[in-house]
């Protein structure tokens, strides 16, 4: 399962990185020219964003649009892309242009994520945070790193952090649930998950995802069993709760609804059963 770093910047961008749940975000800009300043700042298509960016960095900036500025942009949206080395080259050169720029501390330290580099992430992070206490993004992401190498302690601390500066957001509550489950407090973990999903009632997959683990780790497989249910009606793309749901069925002596859940699971993604070992979940001999 994975989940999304958070840009330093307006637009929201897609990174999958290997920690807790996959997420989606759909939305698409149709049109922009290239070297549209107002597109490289804030649009939500990051091929799009890339282009825009572009002239305006070999152009050493514009009227509209500052050098440091557009690279970061271009940073940003190249870790969307999953072009974790350029990005890092595009962040270091905004920063050398101003070494107090909070959100290119946050949008390297992305990059550092994506390249499972955490300790380094981290360390930009906490730049970031240092530049701006009020950064958001940079303790959500820096809970994510933390997650990565198994301080669950730290990750718990950055996304209460993170609830304290933005208590609407769901991601920061879903995020301390996947952490809660993983570590297993279960309780805990239920109660995010369920605050995430009365702040987000219309984008519920990935909330009852994380619910289901919860419930897994628990024991509580009818429950669990539920929840996968309800997520993958809604996403039948989420391959976590494919598994998940397995793993309970075997549990529950279900052998053919178990072999069917895993085996597709494992057809969708082939390192599934080392990615879900990671957060304690494993089929059991012979399936």
């Amino acid at each position: 399962m994975s989940f999304h770093l958070r840009p330093g910047r307006l637009r929201r961008g897609i990174l999958a990185v290997a920690i807790a749940f996959a997420g989606l975000l759909p939305l698409r800009l149709a049109h922009a020219e290239i070297g549209d300043a107002a597109t490289c700042e804030s649009g939500t298509d990051s091929s799009v964003v890339v282009a825009a960016c572009s002239p305006i960095i070999e152009a050493g900036g514009t009227h509209e649009l500052s050098l440091e500025l557009a690279l970061d942009d271009r940073c940003s949206a190249l870790n969307d892309l999953g072009h974790f080395d350029l990005a890092l080259k595009d962040c270091a050169d905004a920063l050398a242009l101003n070494p107090d720029f909070a959100r290119s501390y946050n949008n390297r330290g992305n990059a550092y994520a994506g390249l499972q580099r955490y300790s380094e992430a981290i360390a930009d992070y906490d730049i970031a945070i240092r530049h701006d206490p009020a950064f958001e993004f940079a303790y959500y992401n820096r809970g994510l790193a933390y997650q990565a190498l198994g301080r669950y302690e730290q990750a718990v601390e950055d996304y209460s952090a993170a609830i304290r500066l933005a208590p609407r957001d769901s991601l920061n509550y879903l995020a301390r649930c996947n952490t809660y489950a993983v570590a297993g407090d279960a309780a805990h973990a239920v109660a995010d998950c369920n605050k995430s999903l009365e702040l987000d009632p219309g984008n519920t997959s990935q909330a009852l995802n994380g619910r289901g683990y919860a419930y897994l780790r628990a024991g509580d497989l009818d429950q669990a069993i539920a929840d996968y249910d309800a997520a993958l009606r809604l996403n039948p793309s989420i391959i976590g709760s494919l598994y998940g749901r397995g793993v309970a069925y075997a549990r529950k002596g279900h052998q053919a609804e178990a072999e069917k859940d895993i085996s597709t699971a494992r057809i969708m993604d082939p390192n599934i059963d080392r990615e879900m070992a990671a957060i304690h979940i494993a089929a059991p001999a012979g399936i």
